[in-house]
């Protein structure tokens, strides 16, 4: 009874309104709540994090707030984990990183909290209201939110006004990137908008952001069918490499971004500038060795670094060491199997059905566990929330979904329009 009754409540959370337009039945739907908090914080990326209210900031504020009426509804995820599709490792990682907090609080501490509640309770929430079409809005909105936000940055460069931090702009650009590469093209915008993206991202300097931006437009491959997808993406691969090295010979301030500095890496016979990096993580290493299985408490990492380095550095500039540091090797497990599951689950999806949203998930998900290598993005709301919603979205749909042509075009789907639509998205029983 009560599968029944959620069965119905979910198809009737998907046909929102249908209207006949030439005898042919067009469904029209909106963001689910949690769509709409990561569309703001996509456009507004780091604005808030720059406004201090008291000890802490604006969004530190929001985030908090967020993440507690995630946390007070959690028990509608965690009762049906078939709805939520959140991998018992990722949610054990959110239990432990909750007790760990409340063992040893602290502002550091539950600012990350909230973060990671807001990525693993926000996937679920996305997962039970997903459906084929809002998989479809989601993708539109996040391209539009990228070409939106890359004008934004652009002006601000040209007026003199900092809009966004480059680094910030540039990690929450790899999502909405992911977007635009696998909303199938529509016209002149769907077809331009990845580019534009990429574009911007690489003026902002950011250098990982840029590499892996160029790799990501490889994806625009999934566009095609099958049997040129292939081809493409190894062209796109030697373009993304031919531009990476044609971008360090003719354009002064990227190669002096890569090959200036402190030199802290060696690749190739390339002295790499690290900005310091090596420098911290051998320093945050050593300190959480002193207690590897459990770590030295969320935020732990935050405050050493900020401590050791005289508040000339605040984060680690690794997601993985923060984890080892805060968590430990226990905190490190769990989230790896989280992390693993979900990608394994969304890699299957892709392959079954093909459906843009799950591409978009993966390469957007992909994208930002390279960053997490040598930036701090799984503690950026701005990063993370949309994130979960793409994730949410893809993990959420029935593992037979209509494929890339009713994505974006339900009335041209199998059956009778709204009762077609509203079946495909019902979670098998």
């Amino acid at each position: 009874m009560t599968a029944n009754l959620d069965t119905r409540l979910r198809a009737n959370t998907v046909v929102r309104r249908a209207r006949v337009r030439g005898g042919s039945r067009q469904v029209r739907t909106s963001l689910p709540l949690i769509g709409y908090a990561a569309v703001f914080f996509g456009l507004t990326i780091d604005v808030a994090s720059r406004i201090s209210v008291g000890p802490v900031s604006l969004s530190a504020l929001i985030c908090v707030g967020i993440a507690a009426a995630l946390f007070a509804l959690a028990p509608v995820v965690v009762a049906q984990p078939r709805l939520s599709g959140i991998p018992l490792p990722m949610l054990l990682f959110l239990l432990y990183t909750t007790l760990r907090a409340l063992l040893l609080p602290t502002i550091d501490g539950f600012q990350n909290l909230s973060i990671y509640a807001m990525f693993v309770l926000g996937i679920g929430f996305a997962a039970r209201v997903s459906s084929i079409e809002r998989a479809g809005k989601i993708l539109r909105v996040f391209t539009t939110v990228g070409v939106v936000t890359s004008l934004v940055y652009v002006a601000g460069i040209a007026i003199g006004v900092e809009t966004f931090q480059a680094r910030s702009f540039a990690l929450t650009a790899l999502v909405l990137l992911a977007a635009a590469v696998t909303l199938p093209k529509q016209g002149l915008f769907g077809g331009l908008a990845p580019f534009l993206i990429v574009a911007v991202i690489v003026a902002s300097l950011s250098r990982t952001a840029s590499v892996i931006a160029l790799l990501v437009l490889v994806g625009l491959a999934v566009r095609l069918r099958h049997g040129q997808r292939l081809p493409l993406a190894f062209a796109g691969i030697f373009g993304a490499v031919g531009s990476l090295v044609a971008l360090l010979i003719v354009y002064p301030p990227f190669r002096d971004r890569f090959l200036g500095g402190d030199g802290g890496a060696a690749v190739g016979g390339l002295v790499l500038n690290t900005s310091g990096r090596s420098a911290i993580w051998d320093r945050l290493l050593t300190d959480a060795n002193e207690a590897p299985i459990f770590g030295k408490g969320v935020g732990s990492s935050v405050e050493f670094i900020t401590t050791a380095f005289h508040a000339e550095v605040e984060q680690p500039h690794n997601d993985y060491f923060r984890i080892y540091h805060d968590l430990g090797v226990v905190g490190l497990l769990l989230f790896g199997l989280g992390v693993t599951t979900l990608i394994a689950r969304i890699i299957r999806r892709a392959k079954e059905t093909d459906a843009p949203v799950h591409w978009a998930a993966l390469f957007a998900f992909t994208a930002i566990l390279l960053a997490a290598s040598t930036d701090n993005v799984i503690v950026y709301a701005y990063v993370m929330l949309p994130l979960a919603l793409l994730i949410g979205t893809s993990i959420g749909l029935p593992d037979e979904t209509p494929g890339r042509r009713t994505l974006l075009h339900p009335e041209r789907g199998r059956g009778d329009g709204a009762a077609t639509v509203a079946l495909s998205s019902m979670p098998r029983t």
